[in-house]
C-alpha cells in the first residue's frame, strides 16, 4: 500500500463509522499537478475527540497536535496523517482566528487562503470543488478565496504565502488580488519576524524568485519590510539565489547583492539582529560580509575564510564565489579560492606540538592560522617546514599581508 491508497482507506474507515472525511488542500492539489504530495492532511466531520478515540481503538498512535482547533496527528507505517475537524471562522484578529467546528465541507472551502488550496478528494478519489480551484489550476491563476481584500484581512501573513506560491508555481499575478495586497500591507506589522522569515526562507528558495521578487518591490512590500532593497538588484539577485541550495548563503545574497552592495559588514550587522538567525547563521553572513568588503589585505581574507570554514562546507562556499565573479564580476585574489579548494581536498594539517609550546601564548594562535593557510595552499608540506615557519612567523605573515606567499623551502 502507498500513502495516498492509505489516505483514502482511512478516509473510508471514517465515513463507515459516520465520519464523511476526505482528503483536502495542498496534497489533493499537488496531486492534480502531478506532483507527489509532502504529507496528507485530511478534513473530517468527526470531532477531535471523536477522531482521537476512533483511530486510538483500532490501534493507531494518535498524537492530539492541535485539539483545541481540531487537528489530530495519526502515526501509521507509512506516514503521518493530518485530521482536522472541518471549520468556520468565528472572528479573524488578523493572524489568529477562533474557530467553530463545522459539518459542512463548502464552508470549510470557502475559510481557505486560495482556491487552488481548498480542493477535496474522496475515498473512490473524486475531486469535490466548491470555489473554482480547478479551473484556476487549469488556468494557472492564483486566487483568493472570495473577495481578496477579505481574506487577506482575516490573517495578514496570506499576502506573503501569496506570493510564496507565486515563486514556487511560477506564475503571473493577478491585478486584483496584488490590489488588495497593496491596500492591505499595513498589516504586516501583525506578523512575527518568525513567520516572516520563513516565507521569505521559502520565496528565496524558490525556482520563481526571479518574478517574485520585482513584483515585492512593486506593490510596496519591501518598502515596508526590505526598506534597503535595490529594485535594480532583483534581476542579478535571483541569478545568485538560484545558484546555491545552502539557506544562509540566500539570505546573504539577500542583503548584499539585493541592496546592491550598500549593506557593508556594520549595516548588514544591524540588519541581521532584527531577524531571528540563529547565532550560527548570524556569524557566517557577518563573515561573508567581511570577505567580500573593500580594503582587506589578503591575510584577513584567509583568516576569515579559516573562519568560514566551521559554518559552511569551503567547496559550498568556493562554488557560491565563483557564481558571484560570474554574475557580479567579483574580483578575488587567486590564492583565496586556492585556499578554499585546499581546505575542501585535503584534511587538516597536523601541528608540531612541540615547537607550538615553545612561541610565546599570545603568538600561539595565529601561528596555528598561519601554518594552516599554508598547508591548504600546498606551499608547506611537512613538519620540517612547519617548524621553519614557527621560527620565523613574522616572515610569512608579512608575504601574506603583501599578497606573494612562497612555498616555505623557497624563503
Amino acid at each position: 500500500m502507498d500513502r495516498y491508497t492509505e489516505a483514502k482507506t482511512m478516509c473510508r474507515l471514517f465515513a463507515e463509522h459516520g465520519y464523511p472525511t476526505m482528503m483536502a488542500g495542498g496534497c489533493v492539489r499537488d496531486r492534480i499537478f502531478g506532483m507527489e504530495p509532502k504529507d496528507y492532511d485530511l478534513a473530517t466531520v468527526a470531532l477531535p475527540e471523536e477522531a482521537l478515540s476512533l483511530c486510538r481503538r483500532k490501534g493507531y498512535k494518535v498524537i492530539p497536535t492541535g485539539l483545541k482547533h481540531g487537528t489530530i496527528s495519526v502515526v501509521t507505517g507509512l506516514q503521518t496523517l493530518e485530521f482536522t475537524t472541518l471549520r468556520t471562522d468565528a472572528d479573524c484578529d488578523g493572524r489568529h482566528a477562533n474557530v467553530a467546528f463545522s459539518s459542512d465541507f463548502k464552508a470549510d472551502a470557502q475559510r481557505r487562503d486560495f482556491t487552488i488550496n481548498a480542493l477535496f478528494e474522496d475515498s473512490e478519489g473524486q475531486i469535490h470543488d466548491f470555489v473554482g480551484g480547478q479551473r484556476d489550476l487549469a488556468a494557472k491563476q492564483l486566487r483568493f478565496v472570495g473577495d481578496p481584500a477579505s481574506r487577506i484581512r482575516e490573517d495578514y501573513l496570506r499576502i506573503l504565502r501569496y506570493f510564496r506560491f507565486l515563486a514556487r508555481l511560477g506564475w503571473q499575478p493577478l491585478p486584483n488580488e496584488l490590489n488588495a495586497i497593496g491596500a492591505n500591507l499595513d498589516g504586516l506589522a501583525r506578523l512575527s519576524v518568525e513567520r516572516i522569515q520563513s516565507e521569505m526562507d521559502q520565496i528565496l528558495a524558490s525556482p520563481g524568485a526571479a518574478l517574485v521578487l520585482p513584483l515585492l518591490h512593486d506593490c510596496g512590500l519591501t518598502a515596508t519590510l526590505f526598506s534597503w532593497l535595490d529594485p535594480s538588484s532583483t534581476a542579478n539577485l535571483a541569478k545568485i539565489l538560484g545558484r546555491t541550495d545552502h539557506p544562509t548563503l540566500r539570505w546573504f545574497s539577500f542583503y548584499h547583492w539585493g541592496s546592491g552592495t550598500r549593506l557593508w559588514p556594520k549595516l548588514m550587522a544591524e540588519e541581521v539582529i532584527n531577524m531571528r538567525f540563529t547565532r550560527k547563521q548570524v556569524k557566517l553572513i557577518n563573515n561573508l560580509a567581511l570577505l567580500l568588503a573593500e580594503h582587506a589585505n589578503l591575510a584577513e581574507l584567509m583568516l576569515c575564510a579559516l573562519r568560514l570554514q566551521s559554518q559552511v562546507s569551503p567547496l559550498v562556499l568556493l562554488d557560491y564565489l565563483n557564481a558571484c565573479q560570474e554574475i557580479f564580476h567579483l574580483v578575488l585574489p587567486d590564492h583565496l579560492l586556492r585556499l578554499l579548494a585546499g581546505m575542501g581536498e585535503l584534511e587538516p594539517p597536523t601541528i608540531p606540538h612541540k615547537a607550538l609550546m615553545q612561541l610565546e601564548p599570545t603568538k600561539r594562535g595565529e601561528t596555528v592560522h598561519l601554518v594552516k593557510i599554508y598547508w591548504y595552499l600546498k606551499l608547506a608540506r611537512v613538519k620540517t617546514e612547519f617548524e621553519q615557519m614557527m621560527g620565523h612567523i613574522e616572515t610569512y605573515q608579512m608575504q601574506l599581508k603583501s599578497g606573494v606567499p612562497k612555498p616555505v623551502n623557497e624563503r
